[in-house]
């Protein structure tokens, strides 16, 4: 993993862990690759748990991010990483930049 080959020479590293619901990259990949769900499922976890090892091992201060979570509120996300890395929380007009930013690009009814 491309991490991995550079973490000996980064310096106080934070990372940004954004992760999607397992079910929905189970879905996206049964769209894809015309497999089955399980295996899809299977495939995805092995994926996420080849990251969250790679983590593990590394000890790097890091925020979990869920990206549907991150969708729904992208404020709340914006604050999160502002605190995550010591910076003052945002202004009211950075917080109306990402509304206008997020807004139009919200999950779709269907």
């Amino acid at each position: 993993m491309y991490l991995d080959a550079i973490s000996d020479v980064l310096r106080d590293p934070l990372v940004l862990f954004v992760n999607r619901d397992m079910a929905a990259i189970a879905q996206s990949e049964v769209n894809q690759m015309q497999g089955s769900i399980e295996q899809a499922y299977d495939m995805a976890l092995q994926r996420f748990g080849r990251y969250w090892g790679l983590l593990q091992r590394l000890q790097w201060p890091t925020l979990l991010v869920s990206y549907e979570r991150a969708v729904l509120d992208p404020e709340a996300l914006l604050c999160e990483v502002a605190d995550f890395v010591r910076l003052t929380p945002p202004t009211e007009k950075q917080r109306e930049a990402v509304r206008r930013f997020a807004e139009g690009r919200r999950y779709r009814t269907l």
